[in-house]
């Protein structure tokens, strides 16, 4: 069998990113994604609808939609992907939310399997997070690459839950996950280029009890968008960006925070000679 090489050279203009934006209720996630230029967001939870801007599903007598099934997802966003922006016009399709798309999944699995449970999926042993796994893997290679060649971007919105790591090489350790199951988490945060994290820094005193007691107590917070890894939450990107910008509060700009990341990224791309690409 003979096949030609292609060729090598650096991308002048970055292609459409896949983004994993995640953290605790009120932390602002899907204002943030709301920044993004001309999204869609596909409703597997309410969340979205409150911002004014274009949801699927919609009906104008119900204002409550939501996904259906996995299989709504995957015919909309291979449709998406297949006709482009020259049928659909939108810079960004946005997921609002991973944690409760999961369920559709596992229904999906359940389904196929003939069982009530995840957990009894091919007699158990993990076997039906395997499939599901699967299935998030056909979500963030297999269909967000198509997106990227339609000039799309992908964007899935997940919540946060408490975890452990546990380190082979020391002590385990408590720490903030996304509300998904360990190895459907896995694959999605493998594969996103970026995995932004939004919370709040607390800052905290201490007051001098006497008999050497203290109470500890919080005097404010200053919300963050973390970009690097932490000890207490994964984050990572792959243009140079900063590992935390301070996202101001702001009731007459509630999008700042998305207007930060592309500037940041439009001058970690410019100190490699690149272009970002819309953002």
């Amino acid at each position: 069998m003979s096949f030609q090489l292609r060729g090598i050279g650096v991308p002048a203009v970055q292609p459409p990113p896949f983004i994993v934006v995640w953290g605790p209720e009120g932390s602002g996630k899907t204002s943030f994604c709301a920044g993004a230029s001309r999204p869609l967001f596909v409703c597997a939870e309410q969340g979205a609808r409150a911002l004014g801007m274009p949801c699927y599903p919609y009906d104008a007598n119900d204002a409550t939609l939501t996904l259906d099934s996995f299989e709504e997802l995957r015919q909309l966003l291979w449709s998406i992907a297949q006709h482009g922006q020259a049928h659909y016009p939108y810079d960004f399709v946005i997921v609002d939310s991973a944690s409760s798309l999961e369920p559709l999944i596992h229904a999906e699995v359940c389904a196929q399997a003939c069982v009530a449970s995840i957990a009894d999926v091919g007699g158990g042993f993990g076997k039906g997070h395997m499939q599901a796994a699967n299935r998030w893997l056909e979500v963030c290679v297999t269909i967000q690459q198509a997106l990227a060649r339609a000039g799309i971007g992908l964007i899935l919105i997940a919540h946060q839950a408490q975890g452990k790591n546990e380190r082979a090489e020391g002590s385990s350790y408590d720490e903030y996950k996304p509300d998904l199951n360990k190895r459907a988490s896995a694959v999605v945060l493998r594969n996103a280029e970026h995995v932004i994290y939004l919370g709040w820094e607390t800052r905290v005193a201490q007051e001098n009890l006497g008999f050497e007691k203290t109470h500890s107590y919080g005097t404010g917070h200053e919300r963050k968008m973390y970009l690097q890894k932490t000890p207490f939450a994964s984050a990572k990107n792959r243009w140079g960006l900063p590992a935390t910008i301070d996202i101001p509060e702001s009731i007459e700009h509630p999008t700042v925070g998305w207007d930060l990341f592309k500037n940041a990224a439009a001058e970690a791309l410019a100190r490699r000679g690149q272009q970002a690409p819309v953002l």
